[in-house]
């Protein structure tokens, strides 16, 4: 999180002053879905009933609460737009066309209500894999395909993770 957030990590606060990706796309202890309370998260961020959540964060990304858990017929996103701006802007990047890959990357930014980044060079780069990071997560294997293109398994860890940092 960025210096002056609000963010405060302890248990009693760590859901308050977060990114709104945060709130909008993961299910957190206390939080509220289809009119129930979640609860099986624990603040340590492990589940200790089910393995099918390894972060202990399950994933709200592209769930309606007013679509039926038993439609037949969900729908799915196969290319989001927030994934062809990252795209182009690392292509523009690559390039040599910073302002280009700036633009995109903070059209990204300005719809999840942060701030555009002025950055540049290396940094600028460093901004881009942010947002991929944080946009794209648990989106297919579009992580793991950044980790191997852009060669960073090393500062990663063994496996490409799914973009959660995890600190214990």
């Amino acid at each position: 999180n960025e210096a002056g957030s609000g963010y405060d990590p302890s248990p009693a606060n760590m859901y308050k002053n977060r990114e709104i990706r945060f709130d909008a796309d993961i299910t957190y202890y206390g939080k509220t879905f289809k009119g129930a309370l979640y609860g099986l998260a624990y603040p340590d961020g492990y589940l200790v009933n089910s393995k099918r959540v390894s972060t202990g964060y399950p994933v709200r990304k592209y769930l309606d609460e007013s679509v039926s858990m038993s439609d037949p017929s969900p729908l799915f996103a196969w290319i989001r737009l927030a994934d062809i701006y990252l795209i182009y802007a690392e292509a523009q990047y690559e390039l040599g066309h910073e302002d280009e890959a700036r633009t995109y990357i903070n059209k990204i930014r300005e719809r999840a209500l942060l701030p555009d980044i002025t950055s540049s060079g290396e940094d600028l780069f460093k901004d881009l894999q942010h947002e991929r990071r944080i946009e794209l997560f648990f989106e297919d294997d579009k992580r793991f395909m950044d980790v191997r293109r852009w060669m960073i398994a090393d500062v990663t860890g063994s496996k490409p993770d799914k973009g959660i940092i995890l600190e214990k």
